[in-house]
């Protein structure tokens, strides 16, 4: 069973929302969710997908279009997103990434799961699609149709054709939760670095920049067709699957290409414009040097709320406490 929550990504974001007719009231959060609360809520993740791709074939939106866009981020985007971060001790590019309100983007080809952004081919429907290799595999035996159609498989080299995706892409990774006690351990340093909460709405609308949510499933995206919109439709996809292993990371991804990082763009990814925090969390184990950092560049500098996850006494929980 496949875990969907829905999104759009990356390089378009900007351009959608120059479209989206009312912008200007959708930069308002209140005044958006008064405006469009009795209208249709629940807009699922393929309407929104569909609208991304008009919009990456250079088709014009129409003002339903932009609404149907509109609506989803403000009413169905969780309000909050959460990024979890190491602590390296000697090291201040993580503070001073936070005061100048810029986050780090990974090359795909960091990340820790050996099947990002994997894929295979549906060979029945692409040949399906060709008149020509139709009808040839029609003069054949469902054996030798079998066996074309492996040694098509065999020939391709798909660790290239991977490369060639992973090398275009940037990622920067959000939660949905702040308490993870696995994200904790995994991503912030055994429990001694931080967790940045975001306001999604900001995050999105400052720096065009909108979040996608991370879809859940056991089966490896296919590419079923090879016309524009398919392909891109396939890369949206592509970016946004995980296995059902990882679900409990309830994961948002903002997505840049190269081109959209410019002179940015590093080989391990790139450091890019984003929006200030809205409060910062520091983990149970953090140092006391540590801690004194954060309180002074939350209390002094960025002027938000600064909590520590301290360890429930009853159950296997974080519950953050405010400092400042």
């Amino acid at each position: 069973m496949e875990y969907d929550r829905g999104g759009v990504c990356g390089e378009v974001d900007e351009a959608i929302y120059r479209d989206v007719g009312g912008g200007e009231e959708l930069m308002s959060k209140k005044k958006s969710k008064k405006a469009i609360s009795t209208k249709k809520q629940d807009i699922s993740i393929s309407e929104v997908m569909e609208i991304v791709i008009k919009r990456l074939l250079g088709q014009q939106l129409s003002k339903e279009d932009s609404e149907t866009v509109g609506r989803y981020y403000v009413l169905q985007v969780p309000s909050k997103m959460y990024r979890y971060r190491p602590y390296r001790p000697d090291d201040n590019r993580e503070i001073e990434a936070i005061i100048n309100n810029n986050i780090w983007f990974s090359a795909l080809s960091e990340f820790n799961d050996p099947f990002e952004s994997y894929y295979t081919l549906d060979v029945k429907s692409l040949i399906s699609l060709d008149t020509d290799i139709k009808n040839i595999m029609g003069s054949l035996s469902l054996i030798q149709q079998q066996t074309l159609i492996e040694e098509v498989l065999e020939d391709i080299d798909y660790d290239k054709l991977h490369r060639e995706i992973v090398s275009n892409y940037t990622v920067a990774c959000f939660s949905e939760k702040n308490d993870s006690l696995l994200m904790w351990g995994h991503y912030s340093s055994g429990h001694r670095g931080i967790c940045i909460e975001y306001d999604t709405m900001d995050l999105a609308y400052n720096k065009g920049k909108v979040i996608i949510p991370v879809n859940y499933s056991n089966n490896i995206p296919r590419i079923k067709n090879k016309d524009n919109a398919s392909i891109m439709r396939f890369i949206l996809q592509l970016l946004r699957t995980k296995c059902t292993d990882w679900k409990y990371e309830c994961e948002w991804r903002c997505i840049q290409d190269k081109g959209a990082c410019g002179k940015a763009w590093e080989a391990k990814g790139a450091l890019l414009d984003s929006s200030l925090p809205t409060a910062i969390y520091v983990g149970c184990k953090a140092a006391d040097e540590f801690i004194d950092t954060l309180v002074k560049t939350c209390t002094d500098t960025l002027k938000i709320p600064l909590y520590k996850m301290m360890q429930s006494k009853r159950e296997y929980k974080l519950i953050p406490e405010r400092i400042v």
